[in-house]
């Protein structure tokens, strides 16, 4: 259906004016001074007979002056009490996007500085330009391509800091080589093998006692059962008792159990 459109509004209300002015002037040449509004009502059917019989009169201003005020407040009261009724519209005004203009619009000119959405759309790095979130949710079964055809290139993009769960390794094999050769500086952190996984030494942040019980407390409270109740704290306070005066001498221990 095509959309109706109100088009220009001015114009007609301008073409308008033109018979009320000839409608004052009118009215101007047939009034008389001490005339009524009746009397001159009561002229109208005689002027009408000779419509075009104008002529200036010391009241000719006057009217013109009147029939446009009253011209305009009729024109004023009409576009404040008009309501938008959006023709063409009654049933929704939603469409099909095109890929070319949604890309067009929210891409950023370098080609690198965007995150890939699909294979022609992408969204520019910058969300202050076109105000959008950067946020995504992939979802998808197994083998539905979210590592190989979302991921995987939007980690080749190689434009920003990326932190990835890789439970299979998959990406690390196939992005880190690229991502180093970019400058990228990769740490992993591997639970099932520690020998290729980076780790943390919290040895050169402790500074004195306070600092040394932090760490042995943190160490005591994340080894233990949750459910596991002791009634002899004497073990626990000399393992702490032990790790602290080992942390301090520099020396190694193992806690027991």
């Amino acid at each position: 259906m095509k959309r109706q459109t109100d088009g220009n509004p001015i114009l007609p209300w301008a073409l308008l004016a033109i018979p009320v002015l000839w409608l004052s002037a009118l009215l101007a040449t047939g009034y008389e001074d001490g005339m009524t509004l009746f009397d001159l009502m009561g002229r109208f059917n005689l002027l009408m007979e000779r419509p075009f019989a104008l002529h200036w009169t010391p009241h000719t201003l006057k009217f013109l002056l009147v029939g446009l005020a009253l011209y305009g407040c009729a024109a004023a009261l009409y576009f404040s009490t008009k309501e938008n009724r959006r023709p063409g519209e009654e049933h929704g005004s939603a469409r099909w996007g095109s890929v070319r203009q949604l890309c067009a619009k929210y891409r950023d000119k370098d080609p690198f500085q965007n995150t890939l959405l699909t294979q022609n759309l992408r969204m520019g790095l910058n969300g202050k330009k076109h105000r959008r979130n950067l946020l995504q949710i992939v979802i998808g079964g197994s083998g539905a391509g979210k590592t190989r055809f979302f991921c995987k290139p939007n980690l080749m993009q190689a434009n920003c800091s990326f932190l990835v769960t890789d439970p299979k390794g998959e990406m690390l094999r196939a992005v880190a080589p690229l991502l180093i050769q970019k400058g990228y500086v990769i740490k992993v952190f591997d639970l099932i093998d520690p020998a290729h996984s980076d780790s943390f030494n919290p040895f050169p942040y402790i500074k004195d006692d306070k600092d040394a019980m932090k760490l042995v407390n943190n160490l005591i409270k994340n080894t233990t059962p949750k459910n596991a109740s002791s009634n002899d704290p004497f073990w626990e306070s000399a393992t702490r008792s032990l790790a602290v005066a080992s942390q301090r001498t520099g020396s190694r221990f193992l806690l027991p159990g």
